[in-house]
């Protein structure tokens, strides 16, 4: 199987380039933090996050210039490890909330 052209970033980041994780580790620990403040399950942070990681992928593929390329390739990585983490909290905290309303 091949992967996509198209999504460049997280092909660098399952490919280890740039140091990728170290970034999306950071993503991680930002919204641990700000999920841990908020107690209720919303979905809106994690599909912000998706979007401004598909923009960070439109502007690394269409945009000629190293600087910005660069840019999008990091802040692409630091939002797919926010979104993969919001959810998977989003997940755990309305597992929780339903396990609540059982008893």
């Amino acid at each position: 199987m091949r992967w996509p052209e198209g999504l460049r970033i997280l092909w660098n980041l399952l490919d280890g380039q740039f140091g990728g994780w170290i970034f999306c580790l950071v993503g991680i620990l930002a919204a641990v933090i700000f999920h841990l403040r908020d107690k209720k399950a919303h979905l809106w942070p994690a599909l912000a996050a998706i979007a401004l990681w598909q923009a960070c992928e439109y502007a690394g593929n269409h945009v000629q210039s190293y600087g910005i390329e660069m840019l999008a390739l990091l802040i692409g990585f630091f939002t797919i490890g926010y979104a993969a983490a919001w959810l998977v909290l989003d997940l755990v905290l309305a597992l929780k909330n339903r396990k609540k309303e059982r008893k």
